[in-house]
C-alpha cells in the first residue's frame, strides 16, 4: 500500500533538536522576556493534576471569545495552533486542480497544505525593494483560484495590507467566488482586523494565534474565526477535542488578564524602537513596523550568516539570511529595550570585527 501518489512530491524536513530553551531566543517570533515571578505562580496554580488527568473542557472558552470578539460561539473554532487552522481550512475547501493563491515568502505551511491536498500553490513574489504592489495579487486570480492567503501583517517580509486592499479582494471573492483567509497571528501588535466583516462577506475566514501576544506558542493553540456556515463545514474534519485543557485554561486566564498581553505589546514597540535607533545610527537599514520582529538590511548574505553565528555563540539566537528578496537580511525577534540593545551590541561587534 503506498501513499497518495500526489504527496510524492511534497519534502518534508524533520525539525532538528535545537537545544534553544537555555539561550535567548529571538529568532522564532516567541516572547522573548519571561512572566514576572508572581505572575508565574498564579499561572503555575492553574495547572492542576485533575487538568492534566481529564479531557479537556472547552465550552466556557468559547463563550469568553464570543464575548470578547463580538461575534457567536458558532462563528468560532479553536485549532492545535493556528497552523493546524490553516491545514482544516484547506482540507474542506481545496482539491485537485485547484489553485492557492500564496505570496512569497511568508508562512513556510501554505503551500505544503496546497499540496497536500492535490491543488497547486501559485506564489506572488515580493520585488527587489521589499515591495509586493498589491496588484499583482489581483492579476494572478484566476478560473481556479479557491483560496487566497493574505497574512496580515506578512513575516518574514512585512506587508501590511490596507482597508482599502482587503476590500477589494473581498469583493473581488463575491464575484469570483473564492475564499479570503487573512492571517492575524500578529493581532495586537498590529490591531486592525477584519473580524467585523464576517457577516458581510460570506468568503471571508480569519485566523489568530495564541503564540504571539499571548507569548503561548509552546501550547499550540489557534482560532477560526467565520460565518455559521463555514465553521459547521470546518467543524466536519476537527478532532474531538480541538485543544488540549492545559492551553484551555491558561487562555481563559490571560483573556481576564489582558493587561498582561497589552503590557508586552508596549515592550516590543519600545524594543523596536531601541533597534531603530541602533540601526540608524550604524547606518543599517530597517524594514517592519507591525508584528514583533524586524528585518536589518546587511551588505549580503555572508555577513548575515557570519553575525548570526556570532551571535550563537554568545547565547544570542537570531534568523537570516532568508529566501530572495530577503537575502541580505537578519530578523530579530523584538522585546523589552535591555534586550534589544543587548543584541544590537553582539551585531555591532560582529560587523565591526569583520570590518564591515
Amino acid at each position: 500500500m503506498k501513499a497518495k501518489t500526489h504527496l510524492e512530491k511534497i519534502e518534508r524536513l524533520d525539525m532538528p533538536y535545537l537545544d534553544r530553551l537555555d539561550k535567548v531566543r529571538l529568532d522564532r517570533n516567541e516572547r522573548t522576556s519571561n512572566w514576572p515571578g508572581p505572575l508565574w505562580k498564579e499561572i503555575q496554580k492553574i495547572i492542576t493534576p485533575e487538568l492534566i488527568m481529564s479531557y479537556p473542557e472547552i465550552g466556557p472558552l468559547y463563550d469568553k471569545l464570543s464575548i470578547i470578539l463580538g461575534v457567536s460561539p458558532k462563528c468560532l473554532l479553536l485549532s492545535h495552533g493556528s497552523d493546524v487552522a490553516l491545514k482544516t481550512i484547506f482540507e474542506v475547501y481545496i482539491g485537485s486542480g485547484d489553485e492557492a493563491l500564496l505570496i512569497s515568502p511568508s508562512y513556510a505551511m501554505y503551500p505544503i497544505y496546497a499540496q497536500m491536498f492535490g491543488a497547486k500553490a501559485v506564489e506572488v513574489g515580493f520585488s527587489d525593494d521589499l515591495s509586493l504592489p498589491f496588484e499583482n495579487i489581483l492579476n494572478a486570480i484566476t478560473e481556479r483560484t479557491r483560496i487566497v492567503c493574505l497574512p496580515n501583517p506578512n513575516q518574514p517580509i512585512e506587508r501590511i495590507f490596507s482597508k482599502e486592499e482587503l476590500g477589494a479582494i473581498l469583493k473581488l471573492s463575491q464575484k469570483k467566488d473564492f475564499l479570503v483567509v487573512i492571517d492575524e497571528a500578529y493581532h495586537y501588535f498590529y490591531p486592525e482586523t477584519v473580524i467585523g466583516l464576517i457577516g458581510q462577506y460570506p468568503n471571508l475566514i480569519v485566523t489568530r494565534s495564541f503564540s504571539k501576544a499571548f507569548g503561548m506558542a509552546g501550547l499550540r493553540a489557534g482560532l477560526i474565526v467565520s460565518n455559521v456556515q463555514r465553521i459547521a463545514d470546518l467543524k466536519k474534519v476537527k478532532p474531538i477535542s480541538e485543544i488540549n485543557g492545559v492551553a484551555v485554561k491558561l487562555i481563559e486566564f490571560f483573556l481576564t488578564r489582558m493587561d498582561i498581553v497589552e503590557d508586552y505589546v508596549k515592550e516590543v514597540k519600545l524594543g523596536r524602537k531601541a533597534v531603530t535607533d541602533r540601526a540608524k545610527k550604524l547606518n543599517i537599514p530597517t524594514h517592519g513596523q507591525a508584528g514583533n520582529s524586524i528585518l536589518l538590511q546587511l551588505k549580503d548574505a555572508d555577513t548575515v550568516k557570519s553575525v548570526v553565528d556570532a551571535a550563537a555563540k554568545e547565547g544570542l539566537l537570531l534568523k537570516g539570511p532568508f529566501h530572495y528578496p530577503a537575502v541580505r537580511h537578519l530578523r530579530i525577534t523584538l522585546g523589552p529595550e535591555d534586550l534589544m540593545n543587548k543584541a544590537m551590541d553582539i551585531i555591532e561587534r560582529s560587523l565591526n570585527g569583520a570590518k564591515l
